[in-house]
């Protein structure tokens, strides 16, 4: 399966294409089973209410840490 989801990162909003496997033939033996776990999975993207998350690497959520909490601790 294949989906776009947005995220916000450095400020701007990106649309990444994200690719996931279900299962095998084994784990959803009819089309509706797939389905069906299909809509689970795209269950948080079709909400109405869905807003793109903030993404960052580590390295940059730690020197903002550091920027903004450690600053107000003596």
């Amino acid at each position: 399966m294949r989906s776009r989801e947005d995220i916000i990162r450095e400020g701007k909003i990106q649309r990444l294409e994200k690719g996931v496997i279900l299962g095998t033939k084994t784990d959803y033996p009819t089309r509706k089973l797939a389905l069906r776990a299909l809509e689970d999975l795209l269950a948080d993207i079709n909400n109405l209410s869905y807003r793109p998350r903030p993404v960052a690497q580590f390295s940059e959520f730690a020197k903002r840490w550091q920027e903004i909490v450690l600053s107000q601790h003596k």
